[in-house]
């Protein structure tokens, strides 16, 4: 029953560019009704990565020497973050902590642990001397351009990011046709924001204390400020799934 639900794809920055590469290159594991791409770009690693040649990696050729200091240095990384996870877990079983800590930070630490994991053997493939992504720039978009069968997209980019190449996976996804052969239909925003907009959190939290708070004003005028750029990329956002799953019913 599971495989006749509709599938839809949100990704930012790398996480677009794969949202377009899942579909491509494995339509059968991964069709899609809809992609929403944000800040898309397929730059190659010395563009993506800031002093990836001149920093990153004789960092990494450094980290992974097999002298004593390096060693304890890779032990010590390891540690603290089996330690993070301990004490998090400690402070999720208080009868004292918030619930918050069981159902948001306990489950984001251990996200990121996952994420950490994967880092060994990253550093391992860079020190084997892999300088680029796989796949290539080029392949990415002779992928996309080929075999993207996606039937509606959504490409938004920020007026302030200098590695959006929103512009080029739009004149990809327009060359691009639809599993029935129609053209893929593609919406283009641009919104005000930044490469990181969508990476906006809500850091002013309400408290019992707020109605006594003589600032609370100007908290609710920073608060919606801040937030404007990420509400503006949801209203676009939510109303072109709802219209994909519209016409997916039909």
């Amino acid at each position: 029953m599971l495989e006749h639900l509709p599938v839809f794809g949100l990704g930012h920055s790398c996480g677009a560019l794969l949202q377009t590469l899942l579909p491509a290159d494995f339509p059968d594991e991964s069709p899609r009704v809809a992609n929403a791409l944000v800040s898309w770009n397929n730059k190659p690693a010395s563009d993506a990565i800031p002093q990836f040649e001149e920093v990153i990696i004789p960092f990494v050729n450094a980290l992974l020497d097999e002298n004593s200091l390096a060693k304890d240095i890779r032990q010590n990384l390891v540690r603290s973050f089996q330690q993070a996870d301990e004490v998090v877990t400690e402070i999720a079983a208080s009868q004292f902590a918030p619930l918050s800590v069981q159902t948001e930070l306990l489950p984001l630490t251990r996200q990121g642990l996952k994420i950490v994991e994967q880092i060994p053997e990253l550093l391992d493939i860079v020190n084997a001397g892999q300088r680029e992504f796989v796949p290539t720039v080029s392949k990415c978009a002779e992928l996309v351009r080929g075999l993207y069968a996606v039937p509606a997209s959504l490409v938004v980019s920020f007026q302030d990011d200098s590695i959006d190449e929103s512009d080029k996976v739009e004149s990809l996804l327009r060359l691009a046709t639809s599993a029935d052969g129609a053209a893929a239909r593609v919406t283009r925003p641009r919104l005000k924001g930044s490469h990181v907009t969508p990476c906006t959190q809500d850091v002013f939290i309400s408290t019992p204390l707020d109605s006594f708070d003589p600032l609370l004003p100007l908290r609710r005028l920073a608060r919606q400020e801040l937030l404007m750029p990420i509400n503006d990329l949801n209203k676009k956002i939510i109303p072109f799934l709802n219209d994909a799953l519209a016409n997916y019913k039909k």
